[in-house]
């Protein structure tokens, strides 16, 4: 399997450098003859003369046909690895090559053994800064990481991360988490429904956006060109609808206030639906350097309300569901050691033998 994961990289980095060198080749001709197109109007303008000479529809017939000579990409082998490992990761974050997906079903020992000791790395790549981790044997430099996490625990392994003292609250990871915690399915009916396309519509949408700006980077480093951050910006009306937010969460944060005890989340409200904002936009419209106030609402009212979730699972005054467990077990072992005599329940001290 390695072997086979060695050939696969190997081949799609070698149709991807030829692919984009193409395409590199294919858009320098075509500005050349768009160019030589512009100046051979420019002359017949000058000339004042009439209909188009033979020239200009000599170079017209060579921009078509050079259009449709348009380099087309070879499709890209993925592999799927299930199991997290830091030399994976480094991997695909230092290969910026994005034909690996590493998926785990059970993150735990990645939590706790690597993202809990580089918090403050991980905070930075989230903010798109640079990443410098050293483990051992394992480096990872990324000067501009682009990076999502999908991690799946049991529910009661997070349950004390949301301590109030605990580094995950305090380092701000647990504020970067779009935390969930599903309902137990145990003893319930299982519900399920035929596959639509919308499901994979806007997956396929985004991972196509994606792909777009990996490859607009790739080029500009081919062509020397240093790499490029499009700015998608906040025009006035929804500066000022986040500016009166911002007023509300400051009275909510404050002593007192409602979200005074998730204040690591509560800061980073606007900042998270700013990001999620843009997110909409994006997926909307790729192309789109604006957010618009309908996006920015949607946005808001989806971190707000995740806001109040949030607080409900770090209320300090909530049983945690592994301490209910235990006292349900302990409960059942004590009521194993009731027996009732005459009418009367009396406490035996040890568990009677009903055989």
């Amino acid at each position: 399997m390695k072997r086979r994961g060695a050939e696969l990289t190997a081949e799609n980095k070698k149709n991807t450098e030829h692919f984009d060198i193409e395409l590199l080749k294919w858009k320098n001709k075509k500005a050349a003859i768009e160019k030589a197109l512009a100046r051979e109007i420019t002359q017949e303008v000058l000339a004042d003369g009439e209909g188009e000479s033979p020239k200009t529809k000599e170079i017209e017939q060579k921009l078509s046909n050079h259009l449709r000579q348009k380099p087309v990409q070879h499709t890209i082998s993925n592999l799927v690895y299930s199991s997290t490992t830091m030399a994976g990761l480094r991997d695909a974050l230092q290969n910026n090559f994005g034909t690996v997906i590493v998926a785990n079903a059970d993150a735990g020992q990645l939590i706790t053994d690597h993202l809990m000791k580089f918090t403050g790395e991980y905070c930075a790549a989230w903010s798109g800064e640079k990443m410098n981790i050293r483990q051992k044997l394992i480096q990872i430099d990324v000067d501009n990481p682009r990076l999502s996490m999908l991690l799946m625990v049991q529910p009661h392994f997070i349950e004390d991360f949301f301590e109030s003292g605990h580094k995950f609250r305090t380092s701000g990871l647990a504020a970067r988490f779009i935390i969930h915690t599903p309902e137990s399915m145990l003893g319930k009916k299982h519900l399920f429904r035929e596959e639509s396309t919308s499901d994979t519509q806007y997956i396929d949408e985004w991972a196509a956006l994606l792909t777009n700006q990996l490859r607009n980077n790739r080029e500009r480093y081919l062509g020397n060109e240093p790499p490029q951050r499009d700015i998608i910006r906040l025009p006035y009306e929804v500066v000022d609808f986040f500016s009166q937010r911002a007023i509300e969460i400051d009275f909510m944060l404050a002593n007192g206030g409602i979200f005074v005890g998730i204040r690591d989340l509560g800061q980073r409200i606007i900042e998270l639906a700013c990001r999620r904002a843009a997110l909409y936009e994006l997926l909307r419209d790729p192309e789109a350097r604006s957010i618009s106030l309908q996006m920015a609402i949607s946005a808001y009212n989806y971190v707000i309300n995740y806001a109040y979730y949030y607080l409900s699972l770090a209320d300090p005054n909530k049983p945690r569901k592994s301490v209910l467990e235990k006292a349900e077990i302990i409960m059942k072992q004590a009521l194993r050691q009731i027996e009732w005599v005459g009418g009367r329940m009396l406490w035996s001290g040890y568990a009677p033998n009903r055989s």
